[in-house]
């Protein structure tokens, strides 16, 4: 006897808007980036900032997600993660070479399958 059932799946579908984006990523891939730059006059803590910026995080679950993708599907699932992280890149250097260092951030694109959803 054959089963007609599907299998269970964990995640959630993207919505049409995602689903467009998702598709122009991938016809060209160097669209997408993703990343915030904060320039701060002032002495910070950096573990402080990271500490204040995840409990937004974990207040917000939408930026808890992460995608999979499964070659049997044309969109990727989004899913929370167990564990949230962000990507942070402290610089401290002279002004000219900060703006070559920010630049080169800048123009690393963003891969919603493989990179944490916020870069600082």
């Amino acid at each position: 006897m054959s089963s007609n059932i599907l299998e269970n799946i964990e995640g959630y579908e993207f919505s049409d808007n995602q689903k467009n984006l998702w598709l122009i990523g991938n016809e060209t891939p160097e669209t997408f980036y993703n990343q915030v730059v904060l320039e701060l006059v002032e002495e910070l803590d950096s573990d402080q900032l990271i500490a204040a910026i995840q409990t937004v995080i974990q207040k917000h679950e939408v930026l808890t997600f992460r995608m999979n993708m499964d070659n049997k599907y044309l969109y990727p699932l989004q899913y929370k993660a167990a564990e949230s992280k962000i990507e942070f890149t402290e610089i401290i250097s002279d002004k000219n070479e900060k703006e070559t260092l920010i630049e080169a951030s800048l123009n690393y694109a963003y891969n919603p399958s493989e990179n944490e959803p916020l870069r600082f």
